[in-house]
C-alpha cells in the first residue's frame, strides 16, 4: 500500500514540474490557456494511466500472496520442492532405475491415513526420508523376479525411533510381514518378521547387505518397493528415518549338480522348497553352492 501510494504522488508531482515548464515556454496569453488545457489533458491521461499501473501491481502482489498460502508445493523455493517431489532412483544389478513419484500408492490405506503425510526425496533420486506415519509402495517399472542369490543393499539413518522402520517388497498392497525387513523400533511384533542385525540405534547410520532368498520360492514376481515407519501414536507426526543408496543384486545362482549313473544332473536353486516348513523356519536361512555346483 506505501508503495502503491507513493507511486500516485510521483506521478502528480511529474506532472506538475512539466506543466511549470510549459508556462515558462509560452509566450503569448493565447498561447498559455492552450497550453494549460493541453497539459491538464495530458496530465489526467497520464496519472490516471499511472493509477491503473500501481493498482494493477497491487493486485498482483496481493494475488501472489495467496498462492504462498493455499498452494502445497506453490511458490517454495526450488530445492525445497523437488525435494518433495523427486523420483527415487534404485540400482538393479548396478543400473540406474528411476522409480516416479507420482506413481506411489498407499500400502494398507487404512494404516497410511490416505497419503496424509509426503515421501521426501533428495534431489538425485538416492535418499528417501520419512517423516510420520507412512507405509508407503512405488511400484517396480517392470515386475521384479529373485532368486536363490538375489540380494538388497542400502544404508539405513534413525534420527528419531518410532514403533516399527521397515522396507518390504511385496506383490500387492495388502501388508505381508513376511515381505518385510525391520530395521528399528520398539514395538514386539510378530513371527513373521525380520529384524535384521544388528539394529540402528537412534542417531545411527548403518550399512546392510539383505539375502532375499526367502522371497525366491515360486514363480512370484514382486511389483512393489515399501517403506514403512509406523506410528500409532496419538501425535502420529512424530518420527524420522531415511533409506539411502538402495540396491538390488542378483548375483550368480549356479545350480546344484549330481551325478545319476555317470551323468551330470543340474537341479536349479529355484526349485526347493522348505522340508517341513516349520523345522526350516520358512527358508529363512540359503544354500551356498559352489561355482561348479557340486557342493553344498
Amino acid at each position: 500500500l506505501i508503495f502503491h501510494r507513493l507511486g500516485i504522488a510521483s506521478c502528480f508531482e511529474q506532472y506538475r514540474s512539466s506543466h511549470k515548464t510549459f508556462l515558462i515556454i509560452a509566450k503569448s496569453q493565447v498561447l498559455e490557456r492552450a497550453m494549460k488545457v493541453s497539459c491538464a489533458l495530458l496530465q489526467w491521461i497520464a496519472v490516471s494511466s499511472c493509477i491503473s499501473a500501481s493498482t494493477a501491481s497491487l493486485f498482483s502482489l496481493r494475488n501472489s500472496e495467496k498462492k504462498d498460502v493455499g498452494g502445497y508445493h506453490r511458490n517454495r523455493n526450488l530445492e525445497e520442492e523437488e525435494d518433495v517431489g523427486s523420483d527415487i532412483v534404485i540400482k538393479i544389478d548396478g543400473q540406474d532405475v528411476a522409480m516416479p513419484y507420482d506413481s506411489q500408492e498407499s500400502y494398507e490405506n487404512g494404516q497410511d491415513e490416505s497419503m496424509k503425510r509426503p515421501l521426501a526425496v533428495s534431489n538425485n533420486g538416492h535418499d528417501v526420508t520419512l517423516s510420520g506415519n507412512i507405509h508407503r509402495a512405488i511400484p517396480f517399472p517392470t515386475p521384479l523376479t529373485i532368486g536363490y542369490s538375489t540380494t538388497l543393499e542400502l544404508d539405513f539413518t534413525l534420527t528419531q525411533r518410532l514403533e516399527a522402520h521397515a522396507l518390504c517388497i511385496d506383490t500387492d498392497l495388502g501388508i505381508d510381514s513376511s515381505k518385510c525387513f525391520v530395521f528399528a523400533g520398539y514395538q514386539h511384533l510378530g513371527y513373521n518378521w525380520q529384524r535384521v542385525q544388528p539394529q540402528t540405534n537412534q542417531g545411527e547410520t548403518k550399512h546392510y547387505t539383505i539375502p532375499l532368498h526367502k522371497l525366491a520360492s515360486g514363480n512370484s514376481t514382486y511389483n512393489w518397493l515399501v517403506f514403512m515407519e509406523d506410528n500409532d501414536s496419538s501425535n502420529r507426526n512424530s518420527g524420522n528415518s531415511t533409506f539411502s543408496n538402495i540396491e538390488i543384486n542378483h548375483g550368480d545362482e549356479s545350480p546344484i549338480t549330481i551325478e545319476i549313473d555317470g551323468e551330470e544332473v543340474s537341479i536349479p536353486l529355484s526349485s526347493q522348497q522348505s522340508y517341513d516348513s516349520n523345522e526350516d523356519e520358512n527358508m529363512k536361512r540359503p544354500l551356498i553352492v559352489s561355482n561348479n555346483g557340486a557342493e553344498v
